[in-house]
């Protein structure tokens, strides 16, 4: 086993527990008596984010030299998203989390998630390799400021995730030429 098959089952468990805790978590939203749309929008989101992180996670598969160091930040990475997952949909055990305050870690937790990602790439060697990935992140960090900053109306709030989703998504599929690393 290479030391980046090592590495790329535990990061996977990790993104699968992620991913695992938000599918979860958005179909409860679609057995609710009332559907947040809103929350289905980060779910969307989220799902995406995951499955195109965890993707690009294999573009280390040809790396030669590994350190503690670059392991550590990359289990860091990986956590960073669980813990988004978790923060989108906390298993409370029987106490009740404020809503608001619940949005707001949600979305501080994307927000340090955002810095992670730009390191994770510069890091990797490939920051500069897409030109619109700065701005695209530079965008998505302004859009998660204003978010949770500002209070929007519950309109905008929801226009915010739908938007994340779709402009994640479009990225994913054609600014990252398809996914290819």
């Amino acid at each position: 086993m290479s030391e980046f098959e090592f590495l790329a089952v535990l990061l996977s468990i990790v993104f699968g527990l992620a991913l695992t805790q938000t599918l979860a978590g958005g179909v409860r939203l679609l057995f609710d008596d009332e559907i947040d749309y809103e929350r289905m929008g980060w779910t969307l989101c989220l799902v995406t984010t995951f499955v195109v992180n965890w993707w690009g996670f294999f573009g280390w598969s040809d790396r030669d030299a590994w350190t503690f160091a670059t392991y550590t930040f990359l289990m860091l990475w990986a956590i960073g998203h669980y813990v988004l997952a978790v923060s989108l949909f906390p298993q409370t055990l029987g106490k009740a989390i404020d809503p608001e305050m619940g949005e707001r870690i949600f979305l501080i937790v994307f927000l340090l998630l955002m810095p992670l990602d730009v390191i994770e790439g510069l890091v990797r060697g490939n920051l500069f390799d897409v030109p619109l990935y700065l701005p695209a992140m530079a965008h998505w960090t302004l859009l998660l400021l204003y978010r949770l900053l500002s209070r929007p109306r519950q309109i905008v709030a929801r226009a915010i995730a739908w938007y994340m989703f779709v402009s994640i998504l479009v990225w994913a599929l054609f600014a990252r030429r398809m996914l290819v690393t």
